[in-house]
Protein backbone atom coordinates (compact mmCIF):
# COMPACT_ATOMS: atom_id res chain seq x y z
CA UNK A 1 0.00 0.00 0.00
CA UNK A 2 1.18 3.20 -0.93
CA UNK A 3 2.38 5.38 1.88
CA UNK A 4 0.03 8.95 2.45
CA UNK A 5 1.70 11.44 1.98
CA UNK A 6 2.75 14.02 4.52
CA UNK A 7 3.19 17.51 5.37
CA UNK A 8 3.21 19.88 7.92
CA UNK A 9 1.38 23.66 8.03
CA UNK A 10 3.87 25.13 10.43
CA UNK A 11 5.10 28.73 12.04
CA UNK A 12 1.11 30.11 12.68
CA UNK A 13 -1.98 30.65 13.88
CA UNK A 14 -4.46 27.90 13.86
CA UNK A 15 -8.00 28.74 14.31
CA UNK A 16 -9.67 25.31 14.74
CA UNK A 17 -13.36 26.67 14.95
CA UNK A 18 -13.89 23.61 17.45
CA UNK A 19 -16.40 23.83 20.03
CA UNK A 20 -13.55 24.56 22.26
CA UNK A 21 -12.22 27.19 20.37
CA UNK A 22 -8.64 25.67 20.22
CA UNK A 23 -5.74 27.30 18.43
CA UNK A 24 -2.19 25.81 17.92
CA UNK A 25 0.64 26.53 15.81
CA UNK A 26 0.73 24.03 13.61
CA UNK A 27 -0.99 21.26 11.67
CA UNK A 28 0.12 17.59 10.20
CA UNK A 29 -1.53 16.57 7.20
CA UNK A 30 -1.70 12.61 6.35
CA UNK A 31 -3.26 12.24 3.28
CA UNK A 32 -6.20 14.19 2.83
CA UNK A 33 -6.73 14.15 6.27
CA UNK A 34 -6.22 16.06 8.93
CA UNK A 35 -4.34 13.67 11.50
CA UNK A 36 -2.79 16.20 14.50
CA UNK A 37 -2.75 19.64 15.49
CA UNK A 38 -0.30 21.34 18.34
CA UNK A 39 2.79 22.91 18.66
CA UNK A 40 5.60 23.22 15.90
CA UNK A 41 7.96 20.74 17.68
CA UNK A 42 4.69 18.27 18.67
CA UNK A 43 3.94 18.17 14.90
CA UNK A 44 7.82 17.74 13.45
CA UNK A 45 8.54 15.12 16.21
CA UNK A 46 5.21 13.00 15.00
CA UNK A 47 6.23 13.53 11.20
CA UNK A 48 9.95 14.16 10.81
CA UNK A 49 10.14 13.60 7.12
CA UNK A 50 7.21 15.66 6.18
CA UNK A 51 7.01 18.08 3.66
CA UNK A 52 6.93 21.48 5.49
CA UNK A 53 4.38 24.12 4.75
CA UNK A 54 6.09 27.45 6.46
CA UNK A 55 3.04 29.93 7.23
CA UNK A 56 5.01 33.09 8.19
CA UNK A 57 2.98 33.84 11.43
CA UNK A 58 -0.34 33.80 8.78
CA UNK A 59 -3.86 32.50 10.09
CA UNK A 60 -4.43 28.72 9.42
CA UNK A 61 -8.60 28.37 9.07
CA UNK A 62 -10.96 26.33 7.81
CA UNK A 63 -11.98 26.09 4.07
CA UNK A 64 -15.03 28.64 3.21
CA UNK A 65 -18.35 27.09 2.25
CA UNK A 66 -20.48 28.95 0.08
CA UNK A 67 -23.88 27.11 0.31
CA UNK A 68 -25.39 28.74 -2.60
CA UNK A 69 -24.12 30.07 -5.97
CA UNK A 70 -25.59 29.32 -9.51
CA UNK A 71 -21.42 28.61 -10.92
CA UNK A 72 -21.86 28.08 -14.76
CA UNK A 73 -23.88 30.74 -14.75
CA UNK A 74 -21.20 32.71 -12.79
CA UNK A 75 -18.19 30.62 -15.26
CA UNK A 76 -20.17 32.34 -18.20
CA UNK A 77 -19.67 35.43 -17.56
CA UNK A 78 -16.17 35.08 -15.89
CA UNK A 79 -14.99 33.29 -19.05
CA UNK A 80 -17.11 35.10 -21.54
CA UNK A 81 -16.97 31.63 -23.34
CA UNK A 82 -20.21 31.45 -24.90
CA UNK A 83 -22.96 34.08 -26.30
CA UNK A 84 -25.56 32.69 -23.58
CA UNK A 85 -24.69 35.30 -20.54
CA UNK A 86 -21.40 36.76 -22.07
CA UNK A 87 -21.34 40.25 -19.90
CA UNK A 88 -21.78 40.55 -16.41
CA UNK A 89 -24.41 43.65 -15.69
CA UNK A 90 -23.29 43.51 -11.75
CA UNK A 91 -21.44 47.15 -11.71
CA UNK A 92 -23.78 49.06 -13.91
CA UNK A 93 -24.80 51.75 -11.93
CA UNK A 94 -27.51 53.65 -14.87
CA UNK A 95 -28.88 52.83 -17.89
CA UNK A 96 -26.64 55.16 -19.63
CA UNK A 97 -24.08 52.80 -18.95
CA UNK A 98 -25.95 50.10 -19.51
CA UNK A 99 -26.95 51.19 -22.99
CA UNK A 100 -22.81 51.95 -23.71
CA UNK A 101 -22.44 48.38 -22.85
CA UNK A 102 -24.98 46.95 -25.67
CA UNK A 103 -23.17 49.88 -28.26
CA UNK A 104 -19.98 48.39 -27.58
CA UNK A 105 -21.04 44.79 -27.65
CA UNK A 106 -23.37 45.34 -30.96
CA UNK A 107 -19.93 47.06 -32.82
CA UNK A 108 -18.32 43.67 -31.80
CA UNK A 109 -20.84 41.33 -33.21
CA UNK A 110 -21.94 40.52 -36.82
CA UNK A 111 -25.45 41.51 -37.85
CA UNK A 112 -27.72 39.02 -35.94
CA UNK A 113 -25.55 37.42 -33.17
CA UNK A 114 -27.24 38.04 -29.80
CA UNK A 115 -26.24 39.97 -27.50
CA UNK A 116 -26.35 39.10 -23.65
CA UNK A 117 -25.54 39.67 -20.01
CA UNK A 118 -26.58 38.73 -16.48
CA UNK A 119 -26.37 40.39 -13.35
CA UNK A 120 -27.60 43.94 -13.42
CA UNK A 121 -29.84 45.09 -10.28
CA UNK A 122 -32.80 47.82 -11.02
CA UNK A 123 -32.59 48.84 -7.44
CA UNK A 124 -28.72 49.61 -7.85
CA UNK A 125 -29.09 52.25 -10.49
CA UNK A 126 -29.16 55.79 -10.57
CA UNK A 127 -32.47 56.02 -11.88
CA UNK A 128 -34.31 52.95 -11.27
CA UNK A 129 -36.19 52.23 -14.58
CA UNK A 130 -35.54 49.87 -17.18
CA UNK A 131 -34.72 49.82 -20.88
CA UNK A 132 -37.31 49.57 -23.03
CA UNK A 133 -36.80 47.94 -26.43
CA UNK A 134 -37.08 51.51 -28.29
CA UNK A 135 -33.99 52.07 -26.11
CA UNK A 136 -31.63 49.30 -26.93
CA UNK A 137 -33.40 49.01 -30.62
CA UNK A 138 -31.43 52.79 -31.18
CA UNK A 139 -28.12 51.30 -29.89
CA UNK A 140 -28.34 47.23 -31.54
CA UNK A 141 -31.07 47.29 -34.23
CA UNK A 142 -29.16 44.56 -36.63
CA UNK A 143 -28.66 42.29 -33.03
CA UNK A 144 -31.24 40.74 -30.70
CA UNK A 145 -30.54 42.05 -26.94
CA UNK A 146 -31.35 39.94 -23.69
CA UNK A 147 -30.16 41.48 -20.75
CA UNK A 148 -31.11 39.54 -17.77
CA UNK A 149 -31.49 40.83 -14.03
CA UNK A 150 -29.28 39.63 -10.74
CA UNK A 151 -32.04 37.67 -9.49
CA UNK A 152 -32.94 36.04 -12.89
CA UNK A 153 -36.66 37.54 -12.69
CA UNK A 154 -36.64 40.19 -14.74
CA UNK A 155 -35.30 40.85 -18.60
CA UNK A 156 -34.88 43.92 -21.12
CA UNK A 157 -35.10 43.06 -24.92
CA UNK A 158 -35.56 44.65 -27.70
CA UNK A 159 -37.62 44.05 -30.77
CA UNK A 160 -35.11 41.19 -32.78
CA UNK A 161 -34.97 39.41 -29.39
CA UNK A 162 -39.32 40.06 -28.76
CA UNK A 163 -39.77 38.72 -32.84
CA UNK A 164 -37.64 35.75 -32.30
CA UNK A 165 -39.52 34.59 -29.05
CA UNK A 166 -42.52 35.24 -31.43
CA UNK A 167 -44.18 37.61 -29.00
CA UNK A 168 -46.73 40.52 -30.50
CA UNK A 169 -48.74 43.10 -29.17
CA UNK A 170 -51.53 40.27 -29.04
CA UNK A 171 -49.49 37.95 -26.58
CA UNK A 172 -51.33 37.18 -23.57
CA UNK A 173 -49.31 37.11 -20.41
CA UNK A 174 -48.33 33.37 -19.31
CA UNK A 175 -49.76 32.44 -16.21
CA UNK A 176 -46.90 33.49 -13.56
CA UNK A 177 -45.22 36.41 -15.38
CA UNK A 178 -45.71 39.82 -17.35
CA UNK A 179 -44.83 40.66 -20.97
CA UNK A 180 -44.86 44.55 -19.87
CA UNK A 181 -46.48 47.31 -22.25
CA UNK A 182 -46.25 50.77 -22.73
CA UNK A 183 -49.45 52.93 -22.62
CA UNK A 184 -50.54 52.31 -26.02
CA UNK A 185 -50.84 48.76 -25.36
CA UNK A 186 -47.46 47.79 -27.27
CA UNK A 187 -44.69 45.23 -25.55
CA UNK A 188 -42.05 47.51 -24.44
CA UNK A 189 -39.25 44.79 -24.57
CA UNK A 190 -39.29 44.25 -20.62
CA UNK A 191 -40.44 40.53 -19.41
CA UNK A 192 -40.74 38.95 -16.36
CA UNK A 193 -40.54 35.64 -15.06
CA UNK A 194 -42.42 32.87 -16.78
CA UNK A 195 -42.65 35.41 -19.79
CA UNK A 196 -38.66 34.92 -20.26
CA UNK A 197 -38.88 31.61 -20.96
CA UNK A 198 -40.09 31.64 -24.79
CA UNK A 199 -36.37 33.66 -25.08
CA UNK A 200 -34.28 31.58 -23.04
CA UNK A 201 -35.15 28.71 -26.30
CA UNK A 202 -34.50 31.38 -28.85
CA UNK A 203 -30.29 31.87 -27.52
CA UNK A 204 -27.47 29.60 -28.35
CA UNK A 205 -26.62 27.23 -26.11
CA UNK A 206 -22.90 26.62 -24.70
CA UNK A 207 -21.30 23.56 -26.06
CA UNK A 208 -19.96 21.18 -23.81
CA UNK A 209 -16.65 22.84 -24.09
CA UNK A 210 -17.47 26.13 -23.01
CA UNK A 211 -19.25 24.81 -19.73
CA UNK A 212 -16.09 22.88 -19.21
CA UNK A 213 -14.23 26.42 -19.55
CA UNK A 214 -17.33 28.21 -16.99
CA UNK A 215 -16.51 25.49 -14.95
CA UNK A 216 -13.22 25.45 -14.95
CA UNK A 217 -12.82 29.63 -14.43
CA UNK A 218 -15.60 29.66 -11.99
CA UNK A 219 -14.07 26.78 -9.83
CA UNK A 220 -10.90 28.37 -9.91
CA UNK A 221 -11.92 31.80 -9.46
CA UNK A 222 -13.56 30.35 -6.22
CA UNK A 223 -10.29 28.42 -4.97
CA UNK A 224 -8.47 32.05 -5.08
CA UNK A 225 -11.34 33.33 -2.92
CA UNK A 226 -10.89 30.40 0.06
CA UNK A 227 -13.85 28.67 -0.66
CA UNK A 228 -13.40 25.07 -0.64
CA UNK A 229 -16.79 23.73 -0.80
CA UNK A 230 -19.55 25.42 -3.07
CA UNK A 231 -23.64 24.22 -3.45
CA UNK A 232 -23.86 24.71 -7.06
CA UNK A 233 -27.81 25.39 -9.01
CA UNK A 234 -28.21 24.95 -12.22
CA UNK A 235 -29.35 28.55 -14.34
CA UNK A 236 -32.25 28.59 -16.56
CA UNK A 237 -30.44 28.20 -20.23
CA UNK A 238 -32.01 27.20 -23.42
CA UNK A 239 -34.12 23.78 -23.09
CA UNK A 240 -34.20 24.12 -19.05
CA UNK A 241 -32.33 22.68 -16.45
CA UNK A 242 -30.66 20.05 -17.89
CA UNK A 243 -28.38 17.28 -17.00
CA UNK A 244 -25.48 19.33 -19.37
CA UNK A 245 -24.84 22.14 -15.95
CA UNK A 246 -23.68 19.50 -13.89
CA UNK A 247 -21.52 16.92 -16.33
CA UNK A 248 -18.64 19.79 -17.13
CA UNK A 249 -17.97 19.12 -12.99
CA UNK A 250 -17.92 16.00 -12.85
CA UNK A 251 -15.63 15.86 -16.42
CA UNK A 252 -12.95 18.30 -14.22
CA UNK A 253 -13.13 15.66 -11.10
CA UNK A 254 -12.01 12.49 -13.50
CA UNK A 255 -9.50 14.76 -15.35
CA UNK A 256 -7.87 15.92 -11.94
CA UNK A 257 -8.67 19.19 -12.74
CA UNK A 258 -11.80 20.10 -10.07
CA UNK A 259 -9.57 22.55 -7.29
CA UNK A 260 -12.86 22.75 -4.95
CA UNK A 261 -16.00 20.11 -3.83
CA UNK A 262 -19.10 21.03 -5.40
CA UNK A 263 -22.50 20.17 -4.21
CA UNK A 264 -24.65 19.50 -6.18
CA UNK A 265 -28.28 21.18 -6.31
CA UNK A 266 -30.57 19.78 -8.84
CA UNK A 267 -33.91 21.62 -9.87
CA UNK A 268 -36.51 19.30 -9.43
CA UNK A 269 -37.60 19.83 -13.27
CA UNK A 270 -36.58 20.57 -16.37
CA UNK A 271 -39.24 22.86 -17.28
CA UNK A 272 -39.80 25.35 -13.94
CA UNK A 273 -43.49 26.21 -15.55
CA UNK A 274 -44.47 22.86 -15.99
CA UNK A 275 -46.92 21.25 -13.54
CA UNK A 276 -46.34 17.81 -12.85
CA UNK A 277 -42.74 17.56 -14.27
CA UNK A 278 -40.95 16.12 -12.18
CA UNK A 279 -37.64 14.74 -14.37
CA UNK A 280 -34.77 15.00 -12.12
CA UNK A 281 -36.40 13.84 -8.75
CA UNK A 282 -37.49 10.41 -10.83
CA UNK A 283 -34.48 10.08 -12.58
CA UNK A 284 -32.26 10.49 -9.18
CA UNK A 285 -35.07 7.90 -7.70
CA UNK A 286 -34.43 5.61 -10.57
CA UNK A 287 -30.56 5.34 -10.60
CA UNK A 288 -31.02 5.00 -6.58
CA UNK A 289 -29.07 8.29 -5.98
CA UNK A 290 -29.38 9.99 -2.75
CA UNK A 291 -28.20 12.92 -0.86
CA UNK A 292 -24.71 12.35 -0.16
CA UNK A 293 -24.15 10.37 -3.14
CA UNK A 294 -20.69 10.97 -4.63
CA UNK A 295 -17.16 12.32 -4.49
CA UNK A 296 -15.37 15.49 -5.31
CA UNK A 297 -18.90 16.12 -6.79
CA UNK A 298 -21.62 14.75 -4.65
CA UNK A 299 -25.47 14.30 -5.60
CA UNK A 300 -27.50 17.70 -3.07
CA UNK A 301 -30.02 18.35 -2.76
CA UNK A 302 -33.18 19.09 -4.86
CA UNK A 303 -33.74 22.61 -5.61
CA UNK A 304 -37.23 24.28 -6.08
CA UNK A 305 -38.72 27.85 -7.29
CA UNK A 306 -41.97 28.84 -5.61
CA UNK A 307 -42.27 32.30 -6.74
CA UNK A 308 -40.55 35.50 -8.08
CA UNK A 309 -38.06 38.01 -6.57
CA UNK A 310 -38.69 41.10 -5.07
CA UNK A 311 -36.64 43.62 -7.32
CA UNK A 312 -39.28 42.40 -10.04
CA UNK A 313 -42.03 42.65 -7.28
CA UNK A 314 -43.22 39.53 -8.18
CA UNK A 315 -42.64 37.69 -5.04
CA UNK A 316 -45.65 36.19 -3.89
CA UNK A 317 -47.58 37.56 -0.29
CA UNK A 318 -50.98 38.42 0.52
CA UNK A 319 -51.07 42.16 0.25
CA UNK A 320 -50.54 44.24 -2.99
CA UNK A 321 -46.85 46.26 -2.39
CA UNK A 322 -46.49 49.60 -1.58
CA UNK A 323 -45.06 50.94 -4.00
CA UNK A 324 -46.97 49.05 -6.66
CA UNK A 325 -50.31 49.28 -6.29
CA UNK A 326 -52.91 46.21 -7.69
CA UNK A 327 -49.59 44.04 -7.59
CA UNK A 328 -48.93 41.12 -5.16
CA UNK A 329 -46.36 38.05 -6.81
CA UNK A 330 -47.42 35.13 -8.04
CA UNK A 331 -46.97 31.38 -7.23
CA UNK A 332 -44.82 29.47 -10.30
CA UNK A 333 -47.12 26.06 -9.88
CA UNK A 334 -50.50 25.12 -8.03
CA UNK A 335 -49.90 24.59 -4.97
CA UNK A 336 -51.06 21.33 -4.65
CA UNK A 337 -47.39 20.69 -7.06
CA UNK A 338 -45.42 21.80 -4.21
CA UNK A 339 -46.84 19.25 -1.93
CA UNK A 340 -45.58 16.60 -4.58
CA UNK A 341 -42.68 18.00 -5.30
CA UNK A 342 -41.71 17.53 -1.38
CA UNK A 343 -43.21 14.33 -1.09
CA UNK A 344 -41.58 12.51 -3.72
CA UNK A 345 -38.10 14.03 -2.79
CA UNK A 346 -38.34 13.10 0.74
CA UNK A 347 -39.36 9.61 0.64
CA UNK A 348 -36.69 8.82 -1.79
CA UNK A 349 -33.88 10.50 0.28
CA UNK A 350 -33.07 13.25 -0.98
CA UNK A 351 -32.61 17.11 0.90
CA UNK A 352 -35.08 19.96 -0.65
CA UNK A 353 -34.21 23.75 -0.72
CA UNK A 354 -37.16 25.76 -1.73
CA UNK A 355 -36.96 29.13 -2.63
CA UNK A 356 -39.17 31.83 -1.09
CA UNK A 357 -39.34 34.98 -1.23
CA UNK A 358 -42.76 36.33 -0.32
CA UNK A 359 -44.85 35.34 3.18
CA UNK A 360 -47.96 33.77 0.97
CA UNK A 361 -45.22 31.25 -1.18
CA UNK A 362 -43.15 30.53 2.30
CA UNK A 363 -46.85 29.59 4.16
CA UNK A 364 -47.79 27.27 0.84
CA UNK A 365 -43.87 25.70 1.27
CA UNK A 366 -44.13 25.27 4.85
CA UNK A 367 -47.57 23.40 4.13
CA UNK A 368 -46.54 21.22 1.64
CA UNK A 369 -43.43 20.45 4.28
CA UNK A 370 -45.56 19.81 6.85
CA UNK A 371 -48.03 17.59 5.64
CA UNK A 372 -45.21 15.50 4.26
CA UNK A 373 -43.09 15.05 7.25
CA UNK A 374 -46.90 14.30 8.84
CA UNK A 375 -47.02 11.66 6.26
CA UNK A 376 -43.34 10.43 6.37
CA UNK A 377 -41.69 11.42 9.47
CA UNK A 378 -38.25 11.83 9.60
CA UNK A 379 -35.43 13.39 12.09
CA UNK A 380 -32.76 14.95 11.20
CA UNK A 381 -33.91 15.48 7.38
CA UNK A 382 -32.74 19.27 7.02
CA UNK A 383 -34.89 20.37 4.24
CA UNK A 384 -34.12 24.04 3.49
CA UNK A 385 -35.43 26.91 2.43
CA UNK A 386 -33.70 29.62 0.71
CA UNK A 387 -34.54 33.39 0.99
CA UNK A 388 -37.30 33.84 3.21
CA UNK A 389 -36.56 37.72 3.45
CA UNK A 390 -39.88 38.04 5.23
CA UNK A 391 -41.06 36.86 8.13
CA UNK A 392 -44.02 36.57 11.08
CA UNK A 393 -43.42 35.40 14.53
CA UNK A 394 -46.01 32.55 13.44
CA UNK A 395 -43.93 31.74 10.37
CA UNK A 396 -40.75 31.44 12.71
CA UNK A 397 -42.61 29.37 15.40
CA UNK A 398 -43.55 27.06 12.37
CA UNK A 399 -39.69 26.65 10.64
CA UNK A 400 -38.43 25.86 13.76
CA UNK A 401 -41.32 23.56 14.44
CA UNK A 402 -40.57 21.43 11.35
CA UNK A 403 -36.43 21.67 12.09
CA UNK A 404 -36.14 23.20 8.93
CA UNK A 405 -33.08 24.84 7.86
CA UNK A 406 -32.79 28.76 6.39
CA UNK A 407 -29.99 29.73 3.75
CA UNK A 408 -29.95 33.79 3.83
CA UNK A 409 -29.57 34.26 0.25
CA UNK A 410 -28.49 36.78 -1.11
CA UNK A 411 -25.84 38.07 0.66
CA UNK A 412 -25.99 41.28 -0.89
CA UNK A 413 -29.58 41.84 1.00
CA UNK A 414 -27.10 43.58 3.26
CA UNK A 415 -26.12 46.53 1.37
CA UNK A 416 -27.50 49.53 1.36
CA UNK A 417 -29.61 49.62 -1.99
CA UNK A 418 -31.29 46.67 -1.27
CA UNK A 419 -32.44 47.56 2.36
CA UNK A 420 -33.76 50.98 0.60
CA UNK A 421 -35.75 48.94 -1.89
CA UNK A 422 -36.89 46.39 0.42
CA UNK A 423 -38.49 49.65 2.61
CA UNK A 424 -39.97 51.25 -0.57
CA UNK A 425 -41.32 47.52 -1.66
CA UNK A 426 -42.98 46.87 1.59
CA UNK A 427 -42.79 50.30 3.63
CA UNK A 428 -40.76 50.85 6.31
CA UNK A 429 -42.37 49.55 9.11
CA UNK A 430 -43.20 46.21 7.71
CA UNK A 431 -39.46 45.65 6.39
CA UNK A 432 -37.95 46.84 9.54
CA UNK A 433 -40.19 44.63 12.11
CA UNK A 434 -40.98 41.81 9.75
CA UNK A 435 -37.45 41.92 7.25
CA UNK A 436 -34.23 39.75 7.13
CA UNK A 437 -34.58 38.27 10.61
CA UNK A 438 -32.16 36.06 10.35
CA UNK A 439 -30.41 36.15 13.69
CA UNK A 440 -34.24 35.65 15.42
CA UNK A 441 -34.80 32.12 13.32
CA UNK A 442 -31.05 31.06 14.80
CA UNK A 443 -31.71 32.27 18.64
CA UNK A 444 -35.11 30.17 17.70
CA UNK A 445 -33.33 27.14 17.36
CA UNK A 446 -32.98 27.09 13.70
CA UNK A 447 -29.82 25.51 11.32
CA UNK A 448 -29.18 29.20 9.81
CA UNK A 449 -26.63 29.79 7.33
CA UNK A 450 -25.46 32.37 4.71
CA UNK A 451 -25.20 31.99 0.71
CA UNK A 452 -24.50 34.61 -1.73
CA UNK A 453 -26.99 33.79 -4.85
CA UNK A 454 -24.11 34.12 -7.15
CA UNK A 455 -24.96 34.33 -10.51
CA UNK A 456 -23.04 36.91 -11.97
CA UNK A 457 -22.04 38.97 -9.41
CA UNK A 458 -20.12 41.56 -7.77
CA UNK A 459 -17.01 40.08 -6.03
CA UNK A 460 -17.57 41.35 -2.55
CA UNK A 461 -21.19 39.42 -2.88
CA UNK A 462 -19.58 36.10 -2.99
CA UNK A 463 -15.96 36.23 -1.90
CA UNK A 464 -16.87 34.77 2.13
CA UNK A 465 -14.97 37.51 3.90
CA UNK A 466 -17.31 39.65 2.04
CA UNK A 467 -20.32 38.31 3.16
CA UNK A 468 -18.94 37.54 6.58
CA UNK A 469 -18.16 41.30 6.55
CA UNK A 470 -22.06 41.93 5.37
CA UNK A 471 -23.75 40.12 7.98
CA UNK A 472 -21.44 41.31 11.24
CA UNK A 473 -20.38 44.57 10.28
CA UNK A 474 -23.18 46.23 7.78
CA UNK A 475 -25.99 44.35 8.85
CA UNK A 476 -29.94 44.49 8.03
CA UNK A 477 -32.47 46.90 9.15
CA UNK A 478 -32.75 46.15 12.42
CA UNK A 479 -29.75 46.16 14.62
CA UNK A 480 -30.99 43.53 16.61
CA UNK A 481 -30.78 41.38 13.70
CA UNK A 482 -26.90 41.59 12.79
CA UNK A 483 -24.89 38.85 13.72
CA UNK A 484 -21.96 38.98 15.93
CA UNK A 485 -18.66 38.04 14.35
CA UNK A 486 -18.51 34.00 15.62
CA UNK A 487 -22.44 33.86 13.78
CA UNK A 488 -21.19 35.14 10.79
CA UNK A 489 -17.92 33.13 10.35
CA UNK A 490 -19.72 29.83 11.38
CA UNK A 491 -22.49 30.50 8.26
CA UNK A 492 -19.63 29.91 5.84
CA UNK A 493 -17.61 27.28 7.92
CA UNK A 494 -19.58 25.00 10.67
CA UNK A 495 -22.87 26.09 10.05
CA UNK A 496 -22.68 26.03 6.01
CA UNK A 497 -21.22 22.07 6.71
CA UNK A 498 -24.21 20.66 8.61
CA UNK A 499 -26.17 22.86 5.81
CA UNK A 500 -24.86 18.92 3.50
CA UNK A 501 -24.97 16.73 6.24
CA UNK A 502 -20.89 17.45 6.49
CA UNK A 503 -20.31 18.50 9.99
CA UNK A 504 -18.50 15.70 10.55
CA UNK A 505 -15.85 15.97 7.81
CA UNK A 506 -15.31 19.64 6.97
CA UNK A 507 -16.55 23.05 8.44
CA UNK A 508 -13.40 23.30 11.10
CA UNK A 509 -9.79 21.81 12.00
CA UNK A 510 -10.23 18.43 13.54
CA UNK A 511 -8.08 15.22 13.62
CA UNK A 512 -9.85 13.09 11.01
CA UNK A 513 -11.44 15.62 8.92
CA UNK A 514 -10.66 16.83 5.26
CA UNK A 515 -7.85 18.42 4.78
CA UNK A 516 -9.68 21.33 3.35
CA UNK A 517 -8.07 24.84 4.57
CA UNK A 518 -7.18 28.30 4.10
CA UNK A 519 -4.36 30.65 5.01
CA UNK A 520 -4.76 34.06 5.70
CA UNK A 521 -3.27 37.23 6.17
CA UNK A 522 -5.60 38.04 9.36
CA UNK A 523 -7.38 36.50 11.82
CA UNK A 524 -11.52 37.38 10.54
CA UNK A 525 -12.65 36.43 14.03
CA UNK A 526 -10.21 39.28 15.43
CA UNK A 527 -9.83 42.25 13.11
CA UNK A 528 -11.70 45.95 13.67
CA UNK A 529 -14.38 45.35 11.30
CA UNK A 530 -13.65 48.27 8.76
CA UNK A 531 -10.57 45.96 7.55
CA UNK A 532 -12.51 42.39 7.06
CA UNK A 533 -12.72 42.66 3.92
CA UNK A 534 -8.93 43.36 3.44
CA UNK A 535 -8.00 40.58 4.14
CA UNK A 536 -6.28 38.75 1.98
CA UNK A 537 -6.26 34.49 0.75
CA UNK A 538 -2.79 33.57 0.75
CA UNK A 539 -3.49 29.84 0.28
CA UNK A 540 -5.82 27.67 -0.44
CA UNK A 541 -6.06 23.66 0.12
CA UNK A 542 -8.13 20.66 -0.72
CA UNK A 543 -7.29 17.37 0.22
CA UNK A 544 -4.17 18.26 1.60
CA UNK A 545 -3.14 19.71 -1.82
CA UNK A 546 -3.02 23.28 -2.55
CA UNK A 547 -5.03 24.76 -5.21
CA UNK A 548 -4.37 27.84 -5.20
CA UNK A 549 -1.47 30.65 -3.82
CA UNK A 550 -1.09 33.88 -3.97
CA UNK A 551 1.39 35.14 -5.54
Amino acid sequence: MKAKHLSILTNGRVITLDKKKTTAEAVLIAGNRIAAIGSDSQMRALAGGAEVIDLDGKVLFPGFIEPHSHVLGYGLVESRAAIFYNRNLAGTRSREEMLEIVAEEANLRSKGEWITGRGFALSYWEEPKLLTRDELDKVAPDNPVFLNDLGGHITMTNSLALEAAGYTKDSPDPANGHLQRDESGELNGILNDQAQLHLYDKVPLPTPEQFLEAARVATNNMARMGITTVHHLRNMLPGGYQANQHIPFMELERRGELPIRVWLMCEAYRHIGLEGDYEHIEALADLGQKTGFGGKVKVGCIKVISDGWLDARTSANYEEYADTPGEKGYMWRPEGDYFELVRRAHENGLQLAIHCDGQRATDVILDAYEKVLDLLPAQGHRHRLEHVPLLSDAQMERIAKLGLSVCTVPSYRLTSWYKEMICRAYGDNKAKSLGLRYRSLMQAGVHVFGGSDCHPCQEDWLRPLGQIHLNSVEGPLNDDEKFSREEAVAMFTTSAAAGSFEEDMKGSIEVGKLADLVVLSDDPLEVPGDTLKSISVDMTMVDGEIVYRRQ
